[in-house]
Order: C-alpha cells, then structure tokens, then sequence
C-alpha cells in the first residue's frame, strides 16, 4: 500500500513487476525478489509493504533503485533503523527501511515513491528446503495483494536435477533441461496475485550424507546433513484420541480460516475409523465445536457448518494456553498413550503465556502437541519448540496447496518413529570437541524420511581434521551417532554464512 506520510490514508499500489529468480541446490533455496513499483498518484508518497518468509529463512540481501544506481542496505538494531528512517525522510532523500515483526513476518517502508514514477526493490534470503523421503519442497509466500501484477516471472534453476521430478500444485510452470539443472519458469500479465508459489522436486538419486564448507572473515563454515535410517522402529500404531484447536483470533484472514476449515474436514477422515476425534475453537476463550467421537461416526457435514460458524466470529487475541488446558481436559481423567493435540492456526499467542516452556506445561504427558502451521504469517520457531517438547511435529501448510494431500501427510507423519534429543557438535579426529566451535540444528526432532541438517561455525585456527558427530534417541530409547568427516566436504558453499 501507500500512503501519504504527512496526511495518511492508504491506497493500492500498483505492481509493475514481480519476479522470483531462485537457485536451488544441496537442499538449500537461495531465493531473490525482484519487485517494481508504481506510483500512480500525482504526489509523493510512502510504500508499506507486509513481507512474509518462510520460516528459517534468513536475508542476506535488501537492495533499492535509486536514480538508476543500486543501494544496498546495511542491519542495525530496530530502533537505530528507525532514527535513521526517519531522518533520512525528512532531508527528502531515499530510504528503505526492513523490520522483524513477529513469527516469519517483516515490514518495509519506502521513502519516497516520487508521482508517476517506478519503484524497484529487491530481497534476497537462503533457506533449507522441507525434505520427506526423496521429496524436497520449496514454498515461496506470496502475499494478497488489492491489484494485479502487470508481469509476473519465476524462474527456479535446480541443479544437478538430472532424472528429478518436478512439479507445482500451485502454478502452471513449464520445465526445461539446461546440462545437469532443470530450470523451471513460469510467466503471466495481469495476473492477480495472492497464491504462494510451491515446487515439489523428487528425485530417484539415493540420498547420502553430504557435508559443504565455506570460510569468510577468518571463520570456517560447514554444514552436514544426515537422513537416519529409522526401518527398525516402524510399527503400526493403534488408534489414538485428538482434539484438534482450531484457531478463530483476530488475526487469522479468511482466506487463512478456510483453509484452516478445509485442513480440519481433510484431517478427519485420513484419521483411522476407530480413533477418536474432537474439534475446540480458541481465541480470547476455548468453545467446544464437536465432542470426542469415533472418527468413523463423525458428521463431517456438521462439523463442516459449525466451523464456518465459528470462522464468521472470529475475533479476539489468541490464547493458546487456555485452548491447550481445554484440550487436555477433553481427554478426561484418564490419559492414554497416543493422546494427541493438533493445533491449527498461525502459532502467535497473544495471551499470558506465549514461551513454549511456558506453554509446554499446560500439555500434560504422555499428550503430545502437533500444529500445522497454516499461512504465510506463523510463528513455526515456536510451534516447533512446542511440539519438541511434547514429542510431536510442526507442518506449514499454504493455503493454496491441497489440503486433502497435506492431511494425509500429517497424518502419516504422526504414525512414523522419530528422534528425539538430537544434538551436533564439531568434533576432532580424536572425538574432542573443538574449542570454540558451535553448531545449530533447524529442529531437535528428526522422523523416519526426514534430514537433520547442521550448520557449524569453527574459529580459523582450529584444526583442519574436523568432524560434525550428531546424536539422537529413538523411541526405543536407542542411541543414534553419525559422524560426517568434514575433511571430505566440498568448497564454495557461500550460503552457509547467512543460514548461521
């Protein structure tokens, strides 16, 4: 939108121009979005601009247009990049200004939007890519937005993608071989924009673990991912009891709430005949919208009707504590393995409580805590520290995507064996852990198909016989160990830097 920024008042802004230029490779996206502006009012005004990524993804670039040269941006602490905003505004010069707000959602304001005139600016941010199996998906958020894009592009080069099945459920894209990488495109005019874009990419190649390396500014930079072989702990759950929180607060679009709908309908009846299933609606207060009921006697018609009431009045803050406390009364008494709370919504509690220790404790054991993650705004650091905690699992669901096909993901997810605990440490030759080195893991859980993914930084003296030693327990209380020798990692993962 735009504004006027002595006077107010919010208007469209028009899109000359969106393109998606995205580089895939290692199971990492290095994703750049190019957008053009136009002011079409005959003064000067100010851009604001809601930006949301995808959880994990770090930025590594922020650039403007500026009388035909590119400015780069450079990152301070919030309230200095304010002063300096706001400054730079009223000397009547060129500033642009990127601020975290909360889960996965920025903000950017542009000053100024000259009248009649184009506006290009750039992000850029590196991200892992969700990986099931031999299934790696890429999602690019692409918010509503009040007028269509005049030209719109994508283009995404996967590389050494060689026998790969591409596809996206979300657009009609076009795929074509360049040498090893496939290269996948997708063009439009006048094209209303509102849809995230996803790409699923299978391939028939056998993952291995694979370690990168980079150095920059005298620090060594490795990364390692391990896929854990989990066969052994495979079994065939019995049917378990869930009561499903559907989130109906303000801050949930009705774009999000019917997908929340369709999710909760899809999840009913992948769940088994004999499991038990309840839905409660949370916000400022927990209202119950259907009791606990085989799966197999439920009216789904019903349930459909009593959720489309309950998006009508949506409102209020969410109070995530007071819906867990619900669900884990709508066990009863007596709590059972299996025992199962699946939480819908975007994951940003407003309430008293909003740590996930603090909301951990309103999960009682042996229940455990999943969430779909459903939007483009969502707090998945925080829904997964949850479910960390309750072993269960966090999914992000876009709106546009089939539901019916992430339901029955969800689900068997639920029913495979994982790690829990998973920890990484850089290691030497001998199995010491080396002095001043640090890793971080996207997730402390790791389930039967998925990748644990690590990314280490090593001070530059440390020795160059390096390893990343990563540990896990299984549900069957068995200790996991893989060490991934990170002499043998391949150079010129310059990525690595921004994913730490």
């Amino acid at each position: 939108i735009a504004r006027d920024p002595r006077w107010g008042g919010d208007k469209p802004l028009e899109i000359r121009e969106l393109g998606l230029d995205v580089v895939v490779e290692d199971g990492v996206a290095r994703t750049t979005i190019d957008q053009t502006f136009f002011n079409a009012d005959n003064r000067q005004l100010e851009g604001k601009f809601q930006l949301p990524l995808p959880q994990g993804a770090a930025i590594s670039r922020l650039g403007m247009y500026v009388d035909g040269e590119l400015m780069e941006a450079a990152v301070v602490d919030r309230d200095r990049g304010r002063d300096i905003y706001e400054g730079i505004v009223y000397q009547r010069r060129d500033p642009a200004l990127l601020e975290w707000m909360s889960g996965n959602s920025f903000s950017m304001r542009v000053f100024p939007l000259p009248a009649r005139t184009d506006k290009r600016i750039f992000l850029s941010y590196t991200q892992t890519l969700e990986h099931l199996y031999d299934t790696e998906r890429l999602v690019v958020p692409i918010p509503p937005v009040d007028l269509p894009a005049q030209k719109v592009w994508f283009r995404v080069r996967v590389k050494d993608a060689e026998g790969a099945e591409l596809r996206s459920p979300s657009h009609d894209i076009t795929v074509t071989k360049d040498g090893a990488d496939e290269v996948v495109t997708f063009d439009a005019s006048a094209y209303p924009l509102g849809e995230d874009f996803v790409l699923s990419m299978r391939s028939p190649k056998k993952v291995a673990d694979l370690a990168r390396s980079f150095e920059e500014d005298g620090a060594r930079f490795l990364s390692a991912r391990v896929r854990p072989d989990l066969t052994a702990d495979r079994r065939t759950p019995p049917p378990g009891r869930f009561v499903v929180l559907y989130d109906t607060s303000g801050s949930r679009s009705r774009e999000a709430l019917a997908a929340q709908r369709r999710f909760v309908l899809s999840l009913a009846r992948e769940l088994d005949d004999e499991s038990r299933v309840a839905v409660i609606a949370v916000d400022h207060a927990a209202r119950s919208v259907s009791p606990l009921a085989r799966a197999a006697d439920l009216d789904v018609s019903a349930l459909d009707a009593a959720l489309r009431r309950e998006a009508e009045n949506a409102a209020g803050d969410t109070r995530l504590e007071v819906g867990l406390r619900a669900a884990a009364q709508a066990f009863g008494a007596q709590l059972e393995p299996g025992d199962t709370i699946v939480y819908v919504g975007d994951g940003i509690p407003t309430g008293l409580d909003r740590d996930a220790d603090a909301l951990a404790r309103a999960v009682p054991e042996p229940v455990r805590f999943a969430a779909v993650a459903v939007g483009d705004t969502v707090d998945g650091k925080l829904l997964d520290s949850l479910a960390n905690q309750r072993l269960g699992l966090t999914i992000a669901v876009g709106a546009s995507e089939s539901l019916a096909d992430r339901a029955f993901d969800f689900v068997s997810a639920l029913r495979t064996p994982c790690l829990r605990d998973v920890s990484a440490q850089v290691v030497t030759a001998s199995g010491a852990p080396v002095n001043g080195a640090s890793a971080h893991l996207a997730s402390k859980r790791a389930c039967d198909g998925e990748q644990i993914d690590v990314v280490a930084r090593v001070p530059g003296e440390a020795p160059s016989a390096l390893s990343i030693r990563v540990e896990g327990k299984s549900e069957s209380g068995e200790t996991f160990t893989r060490t991934i020798d990170a002499g043998t990692t391949r150079g010129g993962a310059s990525y690595l830097p921004r994913l730490w």
